[in-house]
């Protein structure tokens, strides 16, 4: 599955909406409360991680990667390629649940029948620090509280609720898009080398299911996340993220997939990953 944004395109409404953000005369109230926000959530990061400034992100640029962040996970739902919750959940069981013996057990996954909608309150439950390995990597994770807002971020489309993170190798933010009365988790996460500069971007689309647990699909990794809370486990409260690569050259082909369990600093020497 790939995903092209058409720059030309998006160029004008990014910089409508870079404009806005540094002429602060010209913009809504919503637009400073959401700058004001925006401004603590850079504040809270780089307290979190002096790797934040070797990145080299200022209050101004932390903004407009919000927003150019919320743009291409937004083009990257609208693709002709999205994924089909059905279809994923035949994925996870098939090329996942069924096939791997995991160190955290996962459950199989299900339609989201809710008729209210639990987003935020599912997001909330990643909300905290959380630290372990990524493979060989180690890891802390900032996710910060879900930020209410309502600003437009395309026809009949609206940001209204979004999450500030500290990934490890970079940073970036969960977006609740609104239209009518659907809500959408996207996603979009700023990836860094060891050198501060700019690696690669992932903009990605979620989907939440009956179980409290999310699914992210990005163009070359699907996600299958989750806290986990079951006083059965050793671990206590924990954080749960199962990766499996995937192509799409002309047939769908799945990898081998790759799981880590994130827990509180205490516990974090205790945990790894497993391929």
């Amino acid at each position: 599955m790939k995903a092209f944004l058409n720059f030309r395109a998006v160029l004008p409404l990014l910089l409508s909406f870079t404009i806005n953000l540094e002429r602060p005369a010209d913009i809504s109230k919503e637009r400073d409360k959401l700058n004001e926000i925006l401004l603590l959530d850079y504040r809270h990061l780089s307290d979190f991680s002096e790797q934040m400034k070797a990145y080299g992100i200022s209050e101004v640029s932390f903004k407009n990667l919000f927003w150019k962040g919320a743009l291409k996970s937004f083009h990257f739902y609208q693709s002709p390629n999205l994924m089909e919750q059905y279809d994923i959940n035949n994925v996870l069981k098939k090329n996942l649940v069924y096939q791997y013996h995991l160190k955290h057990q996962l459950k199989v996954p299900s339609m989201n029948t809710s008729t209210s909608d639990k987003s935020s309150e599912v997001l909330h439950t990643f909300s905290g620090e959380w630290f372990g390995k990524w493979q060989s990597m180690d890891v802390e994770h900032l996710w910060l509280p879900i930020r209410s807002c309502n600003v437009k971020i395309g026809l009949g489309y609206k940001v209204i609720g979004f999450q500030s993170c500290f990934t490890g190798d970079g940073f970036g933010w969960n977006y609740l898009i609104q239209n009518g009365e659907e809500i959408t988790i996207l996603g979009h996460v700023y990836h860094f080398n060891k050198n501060g500069a700019l690696d690669y971007e992932n903009p990605h689309y979620a989907f939440l299911n009956d179980q409290s647990q999310l699914t992210w699909v990005s163009d070359n990794h699907v996600y299958y996340e989750f806290v986990c809370e079951d006083k059965k486990c050793a671990f206590g409260k924990h954080y749960v993220i199962t990766a499996m690569p995937y192509s799409n050259n002309d047939t769908l082909k799945f990898g081998t997939p790759v799981q880590a369990i994130y827990t509180s600093r205490n516990n974090a020497n205790k945990l790894g990953n497993e391929n």
